[in-house]
C-alpha cells in the first residue's frame, strides 16, 4: 500500500512511500488544480487543458501522454485516453467496500 506523507504541517508537497522507500514526490497547486510529481527521475504534470476546461492532461517534458475528460459535473467518472486506447473510469459504489 502506498502512503503519502506531507513535507511539513501546512504543505501541499508530499512524499509517496511504498513501505520505507520513497517512490514519488508530489507538488500540488490546489488553487490551479495542477500537480507536478516525480517518479524515478522522470517529472510529470497534471492540469486542466484551459482555465474552464473539463479536460485534464498528463504531460512529461511538455509532451501530452494521456488525457482525461469529465463528461458531467454530476457523474463521478472520467473518459481517459492513453496510448491511443480509450478507458472509462467510474466509481462503482458510493460506499466503501472492505475486501
Amino acid at each position: 500500500m502506498l502512503r503519502a506523507v506531507p513535507k511539513n504541517w501546512f504543505s501541499w508537497k508530499f512524499e509517496i512511500f511504498d513501505g520505507k522507500v520513497c517512490v514519488a514526490n508530489l507538488d500540488i497547486a490546489w488553487f490551479r488544480e495542477e500537480v507536478v510529481f516525480a517518479i524515478q527521475g522522470r517529472t510529470f504534470e497534471i492540469g486542466r487543458e484551459g482555465v474552464m476546461s473539463s479536460v485534464f492532461l498528463l504531460r512529461e517534458d511538455g509532451r501530452t501522454i494521456a488525457s482525461a475528460t469529465k463528461p458531467s459535473a454530476f457523474r463521478r467518472s472520467f473518459d481517459v485516453v492513453f496510448d491511443q486506447t480509450d478507458y472509462k473510469l467510474s466509481v462503482g459504489s458510493a460506499l466503501y467496500e472492505h475486501v
